[in-house]
């Protein structure tokens, strides 16, 4: 497949023909590539998510109702304060996210999202019990945009919350007002850039803008568990969508006609994911019990 469409590339005279078809023969070249498991980190009860941060994964653990900073080697540097209802304590995180300075964490039957330092020390919450004119439900997600506005995932209400960089709230949208882009069975969200908030519902790829307008729908193959988009480091304006299913992930691309999202060819193991992020271009694959990395062939 590799020799033939180098020899249609050869075929062409144009730059612009030249230019297209290298592209999307780069395209099969990358999307053909297989990823080996090449190290297991950590040892969790049962993971529910996880992010990459200042050279440490944070680790939400719903086993232990605790969060969790490790380091490449899987050692523990520092972590919440386990089981509870007062501040920094945890009932069920789902989710987390996290800035240059801060950890947020979708704290799920307390129904809040709990802000922490890098080193996991109690910062501040966003929460109904500061609110009078909203109500939280079961939270299963939340993401910070670059602006610092933070979205909050309500699946028992069914809507996104949003929050100022201030803690301020914002505006609440996806729900039965948003007709074709009401939300269904929301999972988890994601925000691109400060273009996109993109939530996975059902098998469903939703995008809103930041006002909560309904921009664009994708059909995905199987239901979807988790989202995650990086950004090149060039202008921050080609992204990669990491989806993940309980045993594959999913690359698409929003910026292009064809949204489909495509398989990528994994070393299977044993365990069923529940979240995947790309380290380059390496693949961190969250499972309930560990960590596992991929790399290219």
């Amino acid at each position: 497949m590799f020799i033939f469409a180098y020899a249609m590339l050869r075929k062409f005279r144009t730059i612009a023909q030249h230019a297209a078809l290298a592209a999307a023969f780069l395209a099969v070249v990358a999307h053909s590539q297989t990823y080996r498991v090449v190290e297991r980190i950590g040892d969790f009860q049962d993971a529910t998510a996880f992010e990459f941060q200042n050279d440490l994964f944070y680790v939400a653990d719903a086993g232990a109702d605790n969060v969790f900073a490790i380091d490449g080697k899987g050692d523990v540097v520092a972590s919440g304060d386990g089981f509870g209802w007062e501040p920094g304590y945890f009932d069920d995180p789902f989710d987390v996210d996290a800035s240059t300075l801060n950890v947020f964490v979708a704290d799920r039957n307390n129904r809040r999202v709990q802000l922490f330092d890098r080193k996991l020390r109690y910062v501040g919450e966003r929460s109904g019990d500061y609110l009078a004119d909203i109500e939280f439900g079961y939270l299963v997600g939340c993401a910070v945009s670059p602006m610092g506005d933070l979205y909050a995932l309500d699946a028992e209400n069914r809507r996104v919350m949003k929050f100022g960089f201030d803690g301020e709230f914002k505006d609440a949208f996806g729900d039965h007002r948003d007709g074709a882009y009401a939300l269904v069975d929301p999972v988890d969200l994601e925000t691109y850039g400060n273009r996109f908030v993109l939530v996975i519902d059902g098998e469903r790829l939703l995008a809103f803008n930041p006002f909560g307008g309904g921009e664009l729908v994708v059909a995905l193959p199987e239901p979807a568990l988790d989202v995650r988009v990086e950004f090149s480091i060039a202008e921050r304006k080609e992204a990669r969508v990491l989806l993940v299913a309980e045993r594959t992930l999913y690359l698409a691309d929003l910026e292009t006609p064809d949204r489909n999202p495509r398989l990528l060819d994994l070393e299977p193991i044993d365990e069923s994911f529940v979240g995947a992020l790309f380290l380059g271009e390496r693949i961190a694959a969250l499972t309930p019990s560990a960590i596992y990395l991929y790399a290219p062939d």
